[in-house]
């Protein structure tokens, strides 16, 4: 029995070693972006500047108006015309304005320092405890994973996109709700991250109303304290900018253009493979907003929509919530614009897959084999390899070459992020249908 122990301690520890290896990693991200990257924030400015354009009284959402307080700052100048157009077209909902005065009141440099730390220590406080919930099933599988998603975690963390922080704070909450444990901070870390990202957290909550009374009470808590936040941000923006919303989605439209950063068509102005979601597939077949976007919301609303009714089912046991929330964050990136470094909300299915490995069977395999091409898949490196090599092939012919990044740079993330929505969607299924395995270790 001692013996026993002592390896579970000792892969544990091996575990916790890659954790800290892949954070350290992540430390020196943080602190690179904040030396080197003081003027091309991108996308820090973008809730920077008009988050400070709302407390003078000024109209967020209004291009012109942000656009007198991103010249106030000196160094603008040293900024591209995509770097102005991310800082002056707001394409987010005024929910998180209360969250951000603290940092927008703040001088440029010292808010961009102040944010970073928040970023970085918020996503490395979530993964730890992500960790920590698949080092029950498998400390050093779990370790590897949650390692290489931080060591992939650059251009998440030098941009300041608010991901980086929602991610965390989602990862926090889900481990609160998941130990039972801290659960008032919990709903605080969970509201917050749908203030500032309804478009990665709000499923989770949602999930999680689904999932039983306990889990639906604190989801309740969740909808108070964000509503209790995010109503005045609202009543507050609309005081200074009664058309807000109309002016929000042609911001929005400035994005999602042909052309635009955020369209993800072989048109689009972004890099190719930058983005990840479903639509960039569809796109490939019929380069038609309608088209992509009604197939992709089919598609991942209705698996959306079958895991709901799964959920709905019953109370849940951790297993079944862990096989849930697996299928669910990779259904969540594939429905909407989602970039490469958003990929980070892969983290919340590593505790399911190793959970599955853990059995020892053909699922541990499928498991780790569909988990880890996604986060493989998904982040920046395996992108800019497939990248670098392709261009450097100097190929004459446009088709060929067209088609080698639409083969090894475009479709290989969203293809591995749906295998694992499925994957995960149909083992979830078949556990939610009869009682579930005892559970180990689940103090």
């Amino acid at each position: 029995m001692g013996s026993l122990s002592n390896a579970v301690d000792g892969a544990r520890r091996k575990g916790m070693i890659l954790v800290l290896l892949g954070s350290l990693c992540a430390l020196w991200f943080g602190i690179q972006s904040h030396l080197d990257n003081q003027a091309g924030a991108i996308d820090f400015k973008a809730y920077y500047f008009p988050t400070r354009t709302v407390i003078h009284g000024s109209d967020p959402y209004n291009p012109i108006k942000v656009l007198r307080e991103y010249q106030a700052e000196p160094t603008s100048r040293l900024d591209d015309q995509l770097v102005r157009t991310v800082a002056t077209h707001d394409p987010y909902p005024p929910t998180a304005f209360l969250l951000l005065i603290p940092i927008a009141s703040l001088p440029f440099r010292a808010a961009w320092t102040v944010w970073t730390i928040l970023n970085v220590g918020s996503l490395l406080w979530g993964v730890v405890l992500i960790w920590d919930l698949g080092a029950d099933y498998s400390p050093q599988l779990s370790g590897a994973l949650i390692a290489f998603l931080l060591i992939d975690s650059e251009s998440l963390i030098a941009s300041g996109n608010d991901a980086c922080i929602a991610i965390g704070l989602c990862c926090i909450a889900v481990s609160s709700i998941l130990r039972q444990k801290r659960g008032g901070f919990g709903v605080l870390c969970l509201a917050a991250s749908i203030l500032l990202k309804p478009q990665d957290a709000g499923l989770v909550w949602l999930y999680l109303m689904a999932t039983g009374k306990g889990n639906r009470r604190f989801s309740m808590q969740t909808l108070i304290v964000g509503i209790v936040v995010g109503l005045p941000s609202m009543l507050w923006t609309y005081s200074v900018a009664p058309n807000w919303p109309h002016e929000m989605v042609t911001n929005l439209g400035v994005y999602t253009a042909p052309g635009g950063i955020n369209d993800p068509s072989p048109t689009s102005g972004a890099t190719p493979g930058s983005l990840v979601n479903l639509q960039v597939v569809f796109s490939l077949l019929k380069n038609e907003p309608l088209f992509y976007n009604l197939a992709t919301f089919l598609i991942c609303g209705g698996l959306i929509l079958a895991l709901l009714t799964i959920a709905a089912r019953s109370n849940q046991s951790r297993r079944q919530l862990l096989l849930g929330l697996a299928s669910l964050c990779a259904l969540v990136i594939l429905a909407v614009y989602h970039r490469r470094f958003e990929a980070e909300l892969l983290t919340l299915a590593v505790p399911g897959c190793a959970m599955l490995w853990s059995e020892r069977g053909r699922l541990s395999n499928l498991a780790l084999g569909f988990t880890g091409s996604a986060i493989l898949l998904g982040g920046d490196g395996t992108w800019v390899f497939f990248s670098n090599v392709i261009e450097g092939l100097h190929l004459n012919h446009p088709h060929i070459f067209l088609a080698l990044q639409c083969l090894l740079v475009t479709l290989p993330a969203p293809i591995a992020l749906v295998a694992v929505g499925i994957f995960f969607l149909r083992i979830y299924a078949q556990r939610s249908q009869g009682p579930e395995l005892i559970e180990t270790r689940e103090s």
